[in-house]
């Protein structure tokens, strides 16, 4: 399958080239296999962008609402033309209290929420389900294609289901560490700044910066932890330490590589949100069609980002 050696040390380039020429290879299993990720990534992006038009349509039908009934004089009844005023309405139109006592607007944005609340969570379930799962797949078959096995998707998927248990803890210590740390980073910026002193503030800034390096720093270096897991069958906490060694001195190799593909990834979502916004405005963006079609390249992005 490979010229040379495929454990040999790539640039780049090499890296982009190698990925895609195992894809093409086996296009089919990987599809197959990003199709268990792709559906409920799917859903969840249309329920999302169904719930940012429906909130919009809803805004926009309460302010006009609002507006009218601001604009008609409750000593005659009749209608006047006068500016939006979102902080005078109140549920009696006579009152004149500062603070209204019912804010419609605000009423409809929960309610919207409420509707898709559940919908939502169950959607992200699916989703870290079938996307750890999928995740893990790929990287076992990408495994049995290095050691010139012709693995397929069915065996791929029971290895990644398998493995599901290790790969979430992990990825869970690491966040459960980094949710401690972070909280603790910001309660010392939220002390230093309130301080009211210029030198301090600019301090805060400086920790700020320093702790989103760390984050990157971190996060580049768990990038490699299912394809670890999968391949030398350790256990959350050594897996952790593997990939930490693993990426000892290729952090920058492992960032700007998947930089270059998620930038060329997300460039093709603006590209095609600008299409449906020229021909098909806000609705089609939000439409479950538009929403689909946005999320459409992820198909072959998934298995290249994971490659």
């Amino acid at each position: 399958m490979f010229a040379s050696d495929p454990f040999q040390r790539l640039t780049a380039g090499g890296t982009f080239n190698r990925t895609l020429h195992i894809f093409w290879q086996r296009y089919d299993l990987f599809l197959i296999i990003t199709g268990i990720i792709f559906v409920p990534l799917s859903l969840l992006n249309v329920s999302y962008s169904r719930f940012l038009g429906t909130s919009m349509h809803t805004m926009l039908d309460t302010l006009n609402a609002m507006q009218v009934q601001q604009n008609i004089n409750p000593e005659t009844g009749a209608y006047e033309n006068s500016t939006y005023d979102p902080y005078h309405y109140s549920s009696s139109n006579s009152s004149s209290s500062a603070v209204p006592e019912y804010d419609p607007l605000i009423d409809a944005l929960l309610s919207n929420l409420n509707s898709f609340g559940s919908q939502f969570v169950l959607e992200y379930l699916a989703l870290l389900l079938f996307g750890i799962a999928g995740e893990a797949a790929m990287a076992y078959a990408v495994a049995e294609l290095y050691v010139g096995r012709d693995p397929n998707w069915l065996d791929c998927l029971k290895k990644g289901f398998s493995r599901w248990c290790d790969v979430f803890g992990s990825a869970a210590l690491v966040g459960l560490g980094m949710g401690v740390l972070n909280a603790f980073v910001q309660i010392i910026v939220v002390l230093v700044a309130v301080t009211g002193s210029n030198a301090l503030a600019f301090l805060a800034i400086l920790v700020t910066i320093a702790w989103i390096v760390v984050v990157i720093y971190v996060m580049v270096s768990m990038m490699i932890l299912a394809p670890v897991i999968i391949v030398e069958g350790t256990g959350p906490i050594s897996s952790i330490r593997r990939c930490w060694e693993l990426s000892w001195g290729n952090r920058c190799y492992i960032f700007c590589t998947i930089f270059c593909l998620s930038s060329l990834y997300y460039t093709v979502q603006i590209i095609l949100t600008g299409i449906l916004l020229s021909t098909g405005g806000q609705d089609a963006v939000f439409s479950s069609g538009g929403a689909f079609l946005v999320i459409l390249p992820a198909l072959i992005y998934l298995p290249l980002a994971v490659m």
